[in-house]
């Protein structure tokens, strides 16, 4: 596990990315995953103990569910112990006549788990074996079911892809990165849309890569979004967190397509913090109320009453005017650009109307 963690960090992108549980579950019955959350951290993440105390229940048990064997592997796998997830999923394929829903389940926890091993046993670009089967069971996954959480699964699929055809590194381009990958294979919507689900629902929330993704992909749309995922993708690189490829820092710097929206202010670092403060007090109060609560034994998972008390913080109240609330650079450029470009219609007309005045002066005096 001393190897596992760190590679982790580095590898978030395929960290708890399509795994399916009653968890998963759960916020799927919230909505579909929003862009802005993502990238402030508002999103439930819950303790390591919460897992513990899955793991352990489930194992006391003498018999499991598909369903249960889903949460065992997947708590399993959310506390890095792949291999016994792993272990613990292929227990389905013994199982008699499942239901094409547990075959969907099984092929997208299976690719999900053999891509996190592969993280876990070093990453080797010289040995893709795991890789390339999670990817075979991920793409036969989405066979079974293409709009499975809201398409998180087929971005998922071109992470794996994109890393598979990584062998050796890639120059620093942006034609070269994650952000245009996705795009070239899917619309940006739909590539902003995957990598969001992907940060709620696991450790793509410390991912340096899916950060500037995202700035890639809402920049064709949604610049204010992008400068935010900009915002956070500095944030992480002030952290610590190094980006895997090389592709990566580019997709934040460069990738500002000329069809950017004109009449659109992004958000200043300050406004950014305010959104992460509040997200980081959200979530330290929901960790507390967690543990408090599992510390006496109680779990969701048996006690229904056990989210009874937490109440759910509004969302920040930020005023329409602050001073730091500034144009973006397409902005600033465009209405430079038609600034000038008024500038020179002025001056021609200017100067044809005095070329006109000019001559009615010749013609009055014979000239």
């Amino acid at each position: 596990m001393k190897l596992a963690l760190p590679l982790l960090v580095l590898f978030p992108a395929l960290a708890t990315a399509c795994i399916n549980d009653r968890d998963t579950l759960g916020f799927e019955l919230k909505g579909k995953p929003d862009v802005q959350r993502a990238l402030t951290g508002r999103f439930d993440r819950y303790p390591r103990l919460y897992y513990q105390m899955r793991v352990d229940r489930l194992k006391a048990k003498s018999t499991l569910t598909p369903e249960e064997l889903d949460d065992l592997a997947a708590a399993y796998d959310r506390m890095g112990q792949s291999k016994e997830a792993i272990r613990t999923i292929r227990r389905k394929l013994t199982l008699p006549n499942p239901t094409k829903e547990q075959q969907y389940r099984t092929d997208a926890n299976l690719g999900t788990f053999l891509a996190h091993e592969w993280v876990h046993s070093g990453a080797k670009r010289e040995d893709l074996t795991l890789l390339q089967e999670g990817e075979r069971h991920i793409a036969k996954a989405i066979q079974r079911k293409p709009n499975a959480h809201f398409g998180r699964e087929g971005t998922q699929l071109e992470i794996m892809r994109y890393l598979i055809h990584d062998r050796k590194g890639r120059p620093n381009g942006v034609d070269d990165s994650l952000g245009a990958w996705l795009v070239k294979r899917d619309s940006p919507k739909n590539a902003v849309s995957g990598l969001a689900g992907i940060v709620v629902l696991g450790a793509a929330w410390e991912s340096p890569e899916v950060a500037a993704a995202m700035a890639y992909a809402l920049e064709w749309k949604t610049p204010s979004l992008a400068e935010m995922a900009r915002l956070r993708y500095q944030e992480l690189l002030a952290a610590g967190r190094k980006p895997l490829t090389a592709g990566a820092a580019t997709d934040v710097v460069f990738s500002r397509p000329l069809n950017a929206g004109i009449m659109v202010a992004v958000p200043t670092p300050k406004r950014f913090a305010m959104l992460r403060k509040e997200a980081d007090e959200r979530h330290q109060r929901l960790t507390d109320y967690t543990l408090q609560r599992l510390a006496t034994g109680r779990h969701p998972d048996t006690d229904p009453a056990f989210w009874k008390e937490w109440h759910e913080p509004p969302m920040p109240s930020i005023p329409a005017k602050m001073p730091d609330y500034l144009p973006s650079v397409d902005v600033l450029v465009y209405g430079a650009g038609i600034s000038i470009g008024l500038a020179i219609g002025v001056y021609g007309i200017s100067r044809s109307r005095r070329k006109m005045r000019q001559a009615e002066t010749f013609v009055r005096l014979g000239m």
